[in-house]
């Protein structure tokens, strides 16, 4: 195991263990599963209508397509 994996792997352990503190305020932890969650199934995006309105498509591709036709 490299030098930088076993270092992500500990710190990632610490972060763990720092948001289940309770002695830890309870917007931090929260803050910090926050994050972990984001780091593994990224941000959440948001899809806004066109200015002034308007219809918003979705193009499916690949598997997707065939399926929603």
């Amino acid at each position: 195991m490299s030098k930088l994996k076993k270092s992500a792997d500990e710190a990632f352990a610490k972060i763990l263990e720092f948001a289940a503190d309770e002695s830890v305020g309870e917007k931090t932890r929260l803050d910090l599963y926050k994050w972990i969650c984001e780091m593994y199934y990224g941000k959440p995006g948001s899809a806004r209508a066109p200015e002034g309105g308007g219809i918003i498509r979705t193009k499916f591709e690949g598997e997707l397509d065939k399926w929603s036709n």
